[in-house]
């Protein structure tokens, strides 16, 4: 299990959100399916009337990736969006939008 997958599907059962993130990461339906099995068989979630909630050691593990990660402050509620980050680049090259990313420039 991938620590990014892991993280993300901790802090979506935390905050009873959805699987969306999930799978703007790439991950397909079974693929999300197996995760939360093994979320479950781990001992870091657990069903309780119909919803899936963190257990003690899930929060626990929640808090060592957000360490691992150096997530802090806003990052440890919302995960960055790894697919919209853009390639770095070097202090010395100059970014030129393409044409779609210039606006008119008239008022």
């Amino acid at each position: 299990m991938q620590d990014q997958y892991l993280i993300l599907l901790l802090q979506i059962i935390k905050n009873n959100g959805g699987v969306y993130s999930l799978r703007k990461a790439g991950l397909e339906y079974s693929q999300i399916a197996n995760l939360i099995l093994s979320v479950e068989k781990e001992g870091y979630a657990e069903k309780k009337k119909d919803q899936l909630v963190l257990t003690e050691k899930g929060l626990e593990k929640l808090h060592m990736l957000n360490k691992k990660f150096g997530r802090k402050n806003a990052e440890r509620w919302i995960s960055p969006q790894e697919e919209y980050k853009g390639k770095q680049i070097s202090k010395c090259d100059i970014y030129i939008p393409g044409k779609k990313g210039i606006s008119n420039g008239s008022r």
